[in-house]
């Protein structure tokens, strides 16, 4: 069973709320975002009760492996488990879709977690497995989205289930979450509520609930994951799209 959970992109929103489930369920986590007082403010909603670590860093940097390698042996953190909850919608993002648009997504939504999966990989083996759960996109499948996001979460789905095929006899899990819409502060949904309110409110009342997912909502099943000791969800892609 993993014991520290490292979690991209958890200063706020889905990543903390993931964070935070997993700390209350007897997990060490490290949050990894760029905000430092967002993450000193996680830091203290996290269990007491267990060492936390976090690491303000932008991940989206070249030099992301070596930072982060040299920050997990200042601190002697092994870990076992990963969530990669980085992504988002990238500035110039429609149609027509310029490849250096579609260059940069792909380097938050799928380049940055491949790097940190390949600096951990050959570790995870070593301690006899470990699990991967990538957050990826309903987008993904209907193409409803920013055109290089969209894409970017495609290509992660893809990898998710290439990556399962090939490292499962190593005992190495990965499997990815699919929600629908998350609104939370800060969020993309959450900005057009206030700058596209027409938008919005349509979008809202397009969704079989009538509303939007919630983080609160997604987290307990990223928490299960890594609960439940079994091989068998490797290369999934787990819907939790509301009805969508």
């Amino acid at each position: 069973m993993c014991k520290t959970i490292l979690v991209t992109g958890s200063s706020r929103g889905l990543g903390f709320a993931i964070a935070k489930e997993l700390s209350f369920a007897g997990f060490n986590v490290v949050l990894i975002a760029r905000d430092e007082k967002l993450l000193q403010k996680a830091m203290s909603e996290l269990n007491p009760n267990l060492k936390h670590n976090y690491l303000c860093y932008d991940l989206t940097k070249k030099d992301v492996v070596k930072v982060l390698d040299k920050f997990l042996q200042e601190k002697n953190i092994r870990v076992d488990g990963i969530v990669h909850n980085l992504g988002g919608k990238v500035k110039g993002d429609s149609q027509p879709l310029h490849v250096e648009v579609l260059r940069e997504s792909m380097r938050l939504n799928l380049e940055v977690s491949i790097e940190i999966n390949n600096y951990f990989v050959p570790k995870m083996i070593e301690q006899g497995g470990g699990k991967i759960v990538h957050i990826s996109s309903s987008s993904a499948k209907s193409g409803n989205a920013s055109p290089a996001y969209a894409i970017s979460k495609g290509a992660l789905n893809t990898y998710i289930k290439n990556f399962a095929r090939y490292y499962a006899k190593n005992g190495i899990c990965m499997c990815g979450i699919v929600p629908s819409i998350i609104e939370h502060e800060g969020s993309e949904w959450s900005k057009k509520a206030i700058n596209e309110p027409q938008k919005y409110k349509s979008r809202k009342e397009s969704m079989p609930l009538k509303r939007f997912a919630t983080p609160k909502e997604i987290a307990p099943y990223v928490k299960a994951i890594f609960e439940i000791d079994s091989m068998q969800i490797t290369g999934s892609i787990i819907d939790l799209e509301g009805g969508v």
